[in-house]
């Protein structure tokens, strides 16, 4: 019984100095606007850029200007694509269309289209889209430029079939139009243009620049949030006020564990906020808002872990923590991939980024966001990975922490 009540009394403790430490940060209005001012704001600013302009161009549109056996047949070929709205159209003005119509993309077949072809030489064909969507519109064009690819084949079956009509004496415009019409009854505007092998688990089309930023870039803006975090209770020492904590009842590890889960709160806040604003901006948040949180938590345990190191290695050194912790967080920005892919990185520095929380933070957020895992080792072993290394750098971090009180006092 005396045991439990020790238990309570020491749990009770601790949550109020957590509590307490909570106050002292959100009570500091200026510290609170320069801590989550900056990475909300830049992630504000950053979804602004990159935000969602409307459905992709699901829908594309044939303009036969030719009238020609050679456009009708291309024609049809385009209806029979699979996944894709296509559709004929009849249109004087194809750049008017478009910009009252930004979800379609209008593919011109020119005049004169099979003269030229029978002639071995091709035509260009045009194609007209929208520039706030053109960019996601691939499978359109995919089937423009597989059919403009059709076109020279033609053309250039009718300039061997002249050839070699010249040389037999035969007549060169039979010969040519037999070419044209025995080569695109053949064609397959389907078959790949050349041969790719991808391996790995299969990537989301959702998965996009605005995840790639709030899992990338938004790991490190937390980490910057647990370092002046950790700079802030470093000047606790400054002010006396760890000194005026050791006359009460608080023992040091109870003080350790209260700061370290303020850290947390703070930084599991940010990150929550962050990856907020992106989903309200249009990016999706996966297959499971569950694994989402839990790969969230885990983050926020390792960024946590880092700072109650940084937070250690301040009372205990603390002229040079401020050096050190910038450095530091800038390095773990390059060295887990943040700024430069990490398979892109040499091999030491691909080593040491597998310490670092970054890397773990997006893989883990990759396998959930860009290929769709909701289990497995793809998804729990960067978890588990996230967890130790915070739990590991907190308890050095807390080691050196009441190292140095002791000492001190």
């Amino acid at each position: 019984m005396s045991a439990l009540f020790t238990l309570f009394q020491s749990t009770r403790r601790t949550l109020r100095m957590f509590l307490h430490e909570v106050w002292l940060v959100a009570a500091n209005r200026r510290f609170v606007a320069a801590l989550f001012g900056i990475p909300l704001a830049m992630t504000l600013l950053v979804n602004l850029a990159l935000q969602d302009h409307g459905p992709p161009p699901d829908g594309l549109a044939i303009v036969d200007r030719d009238q020609s056996l050679v456009s009708h047949r291309l024609t049809n070929q385009a209806l029979k694509w699979r996944g894709l709205s296509v559709a004929t159209l009849e249109t004087a003005d194809p750049d008017a269309y478009v910009r009252n119509h930004p979800d379609t993309v209008i593919l011109v077949l020119p005049a004169g289209l099979q003269g030229s072809v029978e002639a071995g030489r091709s035509l260009q064909l045009e194609v007209v889209a929208n520039r706030a969507t053109q960019s996601r519109a691939g499978m359109a064009n995919l089937v423009a430029y597989n059919l403009g690819i059709e076109v020279e084949v033609l053309a250039g079956a009718a300039a061997t079939a002249r050839l070699d009509a010249s040389r037999r004496g035969a007549d060169e415009n039979a010969a040519a139009a037999s070419a044209v019409r025995t080569t695109q009854a053949g064609y397959n505007i389907h078959r790949a243009r050349m041969t790719t092998s991808v391996v790995g688990a299969p990537q989301l089309p959702t998965f996009g620049t605005q995840a790639r930023f709030a899992t990338d870039e938004g790991i490190s803006l937390v980490e910057f949030v647990g370092l002046m975090l950790a700079f802030a209770m470093v000047h606790d020492r400054e002010g006396g006020r760890l000194t005026r904590l050791l006359w009460t009842r608080l023992r040091l590890s109870q003080l350790a564990l209260a700061k370290g889960a303020s850290i947390f709160f703070f930084t599991g806040l940010c990150l929550a906020a962050i990856l907020a604003i992106s989903i309200a901006f249009g990016m999706a948040p996966g297959p499971s808002i569950g694994a989402l949180a839990l790969i969230s938590v885990a983050a926020a345990i390792a960024v946590t872990g880092y700072s109650m190191l940084i937070l250690g290695i301040g009372h205990w050194a603390p002229h040079v923590v401020q050096l050190l912790g910038v450095v530091a967080t800038v390095a773990l920005s390059v060295f887990g991939g943040v700024i430069w892919p990490a398979d892109s990185l040499p091999g030491l520095i691909r080593f040491v980024g597998t310490l670092t929380p970054n890397e773990w933070a997006t893989e883990a957020y990759h396998a959930l966001l860009l290929h769709g895992e909701t289990g497995g080792a793809e998804l729990w072993r960067p978890v588990i990975a996230l967890a130790v290394l915070g739990v590991v750098q907190a308890l050095v971090g807390t080691r050196l922490l009441v190292y140095a009180m002791r000492q001190s006092h």
